[in-house]
């Protein structure tokens, strides 16, 4: 495994040997492999997609700093993934790892992104300035503790943030295995969620990010969520909104097979 920002991750590799490289970078609580779906079908497109475990997730080493854990990490090891890889890459990413992938766009120099594709990245600093109406969503979720260390990564906590992502019983409804899958990586996750929550990168940040990008919202997603998409869309120059009429945050794992598809395609129409 490499050793990338002090820690050995997994990265599974699919795809032919020189085909044009893809980084998939996955959500929090899941890990590469949520991602298998659309390795198979961009991998038949001649696509090489590279997907990484982050820190704590998968098959992955846990957090090891000597502080609190902060998305910067995952980010840091993201880009020296990225130094490794050869060629034009095309970010994809999806809640989580759509925020990291949207970073990472804006931190490589602009003829290494060929093209972003993000599914409702969780970039909450975009509403800061400009938003249309405020995000009463998280302050209600302060409310109940999002951000209280006492229970952080409990399954409690656990429980109310699958709950805001997927309406109310969603977490009762996962099932034992999906729970205990979820509440191994729960420490790391409340860290990386608070460090979310908390990022104040404005939308004009992301303005630098000129690459061809698809930005997926699902409608029956947090108000919030589709806010932070419609924002991103106003500010980087060539990005394109796509609305999933009755999905939710999930829509990337529940939708996979005809959005993989889609995605192939959008790629192989913005490479000619």
């Amino acid at each position: 495994m490499p050793r990338l920002f002090g820690h050995e991750l997994h990265v599974a590799v699919e795809g032919p040997e020189g085909g044009p490289p893809v980084l998939a970078i996955h959500s929090s609580g899941l890990s590469g492999r949520q991602w298998r779906r659309y390795t198979e079908v961009l991998g038949g497109a001649g696509f090489r997609v590279h997907q990484p475990d982050l820190i704590g997730y998968g098959r992955s080493e846990p957090w090891r700093g000597g502080s609190r854990f902060h998305y910067h990490a995952d980010l840091m090891a993201l880009m020296e993934l990225a130094r490794d890889v050869q060629g034009g890459l095309t970010l994809l990413g999806h809640s989580y790892g759509g925020h990291l992938a949207l970073q990472l766009a804006a931190a490589l120099p602009p003829e290494r992104v060929r093209a972003v594709v993000v599914y409702e990245p969780v970039s909450w600093g975009v509403l800061d300035a400009g938003a249309a109406a405020p995000v009463p969503e998280l302050g209600a979720l302060a409310a109940q503790g999002l951000f209280d260390e006492a229970i952080g990564g409990t399954e409690a906590w656990v429980g109310t943030f699958v709950d805001f992502w997927n309406g109310r019983g969603a977490w009762a409804q996962l099932g034992e295995g999906g729970r205990a899958a979820m509440m191994a990586s729960a420490g790391k996750m409340f860290d990386e969620v608070r460090s979310l929550c908390f990022d104040y990168t404005p939308a004009a940040h992301y303005a630098g990010i000129t690459a061809p990008a698809l930005i997926f919202t699902g409608s029956r997603s947090p108000a919030a969520e589709q806010q932070v998409c419609a924002r991103l869309v106003e500010v980087m120059p060539a990005a394109t909104l796509r609305r999933l009429e009755g999905a939710g945050h999930m829509g990337a794992v529940e939708q996979a097979d005809a959005l993989a598809v889609e995605v192939r395609d959008w790629l192989q129409a913005t490479s000619r």
